[in-house]
């Protein structure tokens, strides 16, 4: 449950969204800018970013359960050491979840 709490709470994360309303997100932010999603194949993870060219990109992130997650030839732990080790430091904002973990919004509070 932590593991899924400490994803969930990520601005970068953004559960399911599918691949137009990632696009919609996305559109108009600066290069660099990503999210990370479920994917259509089950269990695994995409990433969405806009790379230096402005340009929408998606990459799947492969992952089976007690697994690394793997993208491209790169395998992590984690989907905040994929984040870290890819360097990836301006998230989308939006994710449905970030008012769950919102210091202004009383009504919702983790311990």
């Amino acid at each position: 449950m932590d593991g899924i709490r400490e994803t969930l709470e990520k601005p970068w994360f953004h559960g399911d969204t599918d691949n137009v309303q990632a696009q919609e997100r996305l559109s108009g932010k600066p290069g660099g800018t990503f999210m990370i999603r479920f994917s259509s194949v089950e269990g695994w993870f995409t990433i969405s970013l806009i790379t230096r060219k402005r340009v929408i990109q998606h990459q799947r992130i492969r992952h089976k359960p007690g697994e690394p997650y793997v993208i491209e030839n790169d395998s992590y732990p984690s989907l905040h050491a994929l984040v870290e080790g890819r360097k990836l430091t301006q998230p989308c904002e939006g994710s449905r979840f970030a008012r769950l973990f919102s210091t202004e919004d009383s009504e919702y509070i983790w311990q």
